[in-house]
């Protein structure tokens, strides 16, 4: 597909409060990542806080641990909260596969840049047959 970096603000919200985006960040887009990567020196300058750990496959196969939390993000106009891994210092940053699906964005590998994408939602049928002919209703 080969590689470019797009422009993203980032940025927290505190107790419901407007977010605030108070860095801008070329992060390398990765479609092969899960999440997005940001350094934990940055994301602790912004206040973000991790909420838990979670194992990470890294490219070499090796598993370690990351911490990650919540932070927002603005791609290309579009403010969208997403899941970010608290990096480490020598990490490159990273827009992942997650955070561009939540924003509404695709990847033109031929122009190396992002494409805006509809999203899909089935529609809910009150009461429908599964495959097996059991019905299903769900509770609205």
């Amino acid at each position: 597909m080969g590689l470019f970096k797009v422009k993203v603000g980032i940025g927290i919200q505190r107790n419901g409060a407007k977010v605030l985006f108070l860095e801008s960040l070329d992060l390398l887009v990765d479609t092969g990542a899960t999440y997005t990567t940001i350094p934990k020196y940055l994301l602790e300058k912004l206040g973000a806080e991790p909420v838990g750990e979670m194992p990470v496959r890294l490219a070499d196969g090796r598993i370690v641990e990351k911490k990650y939390g919540g932070i927002w993000l603005n791609i290309l106009g579009r403010p969208v909260s997403v899941t970010v891994l608290f990096g480490d210092e020598n990490d490159i940053p990273i827009l992942g596969a997650t955070s561009l699906e939540q924003a509404g964005f695709g990847v033109d590998p031929v122009t190396k840049q992002l494409i805006p994408t509809q999203a899909i939602q089935a529609s809910v049928i009150k009461n429908f047959l599964l495959p097996f002919g059991k019905p299903f209703a769900p509770s609205l």
